[in-house]
C-alpha cells in the first residue's frame, strides 16, 4: 500500500482564477498566463499563475504527491491540464458527482456527513487507502464545516486548503504544503529541527 500522499485538486479558483484580470496582489503581471477551453463551440477564458503549474509540475515530477482532479470538470480536467502545462493527472473516483443529488444529501446526513458530493472522496482517501491527504478546494471552507474537517483530521494525515477563488494558490499556501510534506516524509527531522 502506497505511503504517498494523496492532492484532491480542484480547478476553478484553485488553478484557474475566478477573475477575468491578473489579480496583480497575488502574482505579478508576467506571472500569469491565459488561455481558451473550447466545449460545444463555447469558449471559456482561463487565467492562471504559472509559478502554481510549476510547483504542482515539480511535485508530481518528485513522486511527492499523487494529484487527482477533483472538480466539477470530471473527465475534462485533464484537457484543462494539458492547456496550463500540467501533467496528466487521473480524475478522481468519485461516483457521487454523477449521483442523483438529492437522494445523495439523504444518505450524506443519514452517515452523518456534510451535504457536498466532494466529500466522500476524501473521506475514502484516508479510510480506505490509508493515505496523507491534501485537499485544495476554494469552495472546502463553505462546504465542509469546521466540525467535518476536524472529524476528517481524526482518519488520518490532512492538510486542508481552501484558497481565495480570485487569487488561487499562492506562495504561502505553497509554504503550507512543503511544511506538511517535510513532517510526513520525516516526522523525526521535523520535530528535531535537523
Amino acid at each position: 500500500m502506497s505511503s504517498t500522499p494523496v492532492c484532491l485538486l480542484d480547478i476553478d479558483g484553485v488553478i484557474n482564477s475566478l477573475l477575468l484580470k491578473p489579480p496583480t496582489h497575488a502574482w505579478p503581471q508576467d506571472m500569469w498566463k491565459t488561455g481558451i477551453y473550447e466545449s460545444n463551440m463555447n469558449e471559456f477564458p482561463l487565467l492562471w499563475a504559472q509559478p502554481v503549474v510549476d510547483y504542482l509540475t515539480g511535485l508530481h515530477a518528485q513522486g511527492r504527491v499523487e494529484f487527482r482532479w477533483h472538480t466539477t470538470w470530471q473527465e475534462t480536467a485533464p484537457e484543462f491540464g494539458k492547456i496550463v502545462g500540467l501533467p496528466e493527472f487521473p480524475v478522481a473516483d468519485c461516483p457521487e458527482a454523477k449521483a442523483n443529488q438529492g437522494l445523495l444529501a439523504k444518505q450524506q446526513i443519514l452517515k452523518g456527513e456534510p451535504v457536498w458530493w466532494k466529500y466522500p472522496a476524501a473521506r475514502r482517501v484516508l479510510t480506505d487507502e490509508r493515505r496523507p491527504l491534501i485537499w485544495i478546494d476554494d469552495d472546502l471552507f463553505g462546504n465542509v464545516t469546521k466540525v467535518y474537517r476536524n472529524g476528517l483530521g481524526q482518519l488520518g494525515k490532512i492538510l486542508l486548503l481552501c484558497p481565495d477563488g480570485q487569487t488561487g494558490l499562492l506562495p504561502k499556501h505553497m509554504r503550507q504544503i512543503e511544511e506538511v510534506l517535510l513532517l510526513w516524509e520525516d516526522p523525526r527531522g521535523a520535530v528535531s529541527g535537523s
